[in-house]
């Protein structure tokens, strides 16, 4: 897997955050196929953590699938 951050550092980041976040990617900036996916606070606040580079989309999806599963096991 090709993140941003090392996958160590994104499982310790995963462990502080409650069920106020959410994931999803942007193709700005990004060639045509590729995105990036960030991890945003679902309501009411700017900002985020940039979590992937410009990967191909395919790849982006299973990113935030696994993402999304960490975070509903983590917050049931």
């Amino acid at each position: 897997m090709r993140i941003g951050t090392d996958k160590e550092e994104l499982e310790r980041i995963l462990k502080f955050l409650d069920d106020k976040w959410v994931v999803s990617s942007n193709i700005l900036g990004c060639p045509v196929g590729q995105s990036k996916v960030y991890l945003k606070r679902k309501v009411g606040k700017s900002g985020g953590l940039k979590i992937s580079e410009c990967i191909p989309n395919d790849e982006a999806e299973r990113l935030k699938r696994e993402v999304r599963e960490y975070l509903r096991r983590k917050n049931p």
